[in-house]
C-alpha cells in the first residue's frame, strides 16, 4: 500500500520513518522521489492531492503542542548543531535549570511575536502548508486542516492513552497487515540537554500559558489536546 507520511519534526519523527522505512524495506519496496513518501509517487500524483488521498494512506503524527514546543525549544536553543541558526537564544553547556526556563520563556515571548522559522518549530499544520517538509513541491492555496476534520489521512498520537505504540499497530493494519516484519523499537527521543523538567507542564506559568495558548487554539481543537 503507497503511505505518505506527512509527520512534522519533533513527532517521533525519525522513529516512525525509520519503522515504516525498514518494513518498506523487508517488503523490497523502493522508496520513492520524495523523502516523505512511499512507493512511486510522482510530482504529479503529489500535485492532485485530493486523489492521492483516496489512493494511499497519508499519515501523519501528532503531539500536544505544549509539549511539542518544549521539546523544540530544547532542540534549537541547547544543542550546538543549532548555534548557526539561533544565536539569539543558544547558551553554551551544561546551563543550570534557571537559566533554561528563563531562556524558555523569553523563547516563547519571541515565538508568539514574530514567530520562528524553522520546521522543528512551526505549528504542526503550518511545516505541511507551507511545505517545509523536505522533498514535497509546492501546492498553492493547500491547508492540510479539511483532510484531518474529514479523516482522510490517519491522526496518530505519539502521547495520551495508549501511546505511539497503540497507534503505530493502527498504522500498520493500514498499510502493511497485521505481522509486519520489523517491530516498532522504542521512541528514538533525546532529552539529554533537558536539566529543568521532563514535565513539559512545569515550564509555563500562568503567563506563559495565556501567552502561547491562542497561537495553539487550531491545533487543540483539531487533534483534540488540552494543557
Amino acid at each position: 500500500m503507497r503511505s505518505i507520511n506527512l509527520t512534522p519534526e519533533k513527532n517521533a519523527t525519525r522513529s516512525v520513518g525509520v519503522y515504516v522505512d525498514d518494513n518498506y524495506k523487508k517488503l523490497g519496496v523502493e522508496l520513492s522521489e520524495f523523502i516523505n513518501s512511499y512507493v512511486d509517487v510522482t510530482r504529479d500524483q503529489w500535485l492532485d492531492f485530493d486523489r492521492l488521498v483516496e489512493e494511499s494512506t497519508v499519515f501523519m503524527f501528532v503531539r500536544n503542542p505544549y509539549s511539542r514546543l518544549v521539546s523544540s525549544f530544547v532542540h534549537v536553543c541547547l544543542s550546538e548543531d543549532y548555534l548557526k541558526w539561533y544565536p539569539k537564544w543558544y547558551f553554551k553547556l551544561p546551563i543550570d535549570k534557571d537559566n533554561q526556563l528563563e531562556c524558555f520563556k523569553n523563547f516563547c515571548k519571541d515565538f508568539a511575536k514574530t514567530g520562528v522559522d524553522n520546521q522543528h518549530v512551526k505549528l504542526q499544520t503550518k511545516t505541511i502548508d507551507e511545505h517545509v517538509t523536505l522533498g514535497l513541491p509546492k501546492i498553492d492555496n493547500f491547508s492540510i486542516i479539511p483532510y484531518i476534520e474529514n479523516k482522510k489521512i490517519f491522526i496518530g498520537k505519539i502521547d495520551g492513552n495508549g501511546g505511539i505504540e497503540k497507534n503505530i499497530d493502527k498504522l500498520s493494519s493500514l498499510i502493511f497487515d497485521s505481522n509486519p516484519p520489523v517491530k516498532f523499537d522504542t521512541w528514538i527521543g533525546n532529552n539529554t540537554h533537558v536539566k529543568f523538567s521532563a514535565d513539559y507542564r512545569d515550564w509555563y506559568d500562568d503567563e506563559l500559558y495565556n501567552l502561547i495558548t491562542p497561537i495553539f487554539e487550531e491545533e487543540l481543537r483539531i487533534f483534540d489536546y488540552g494543557f
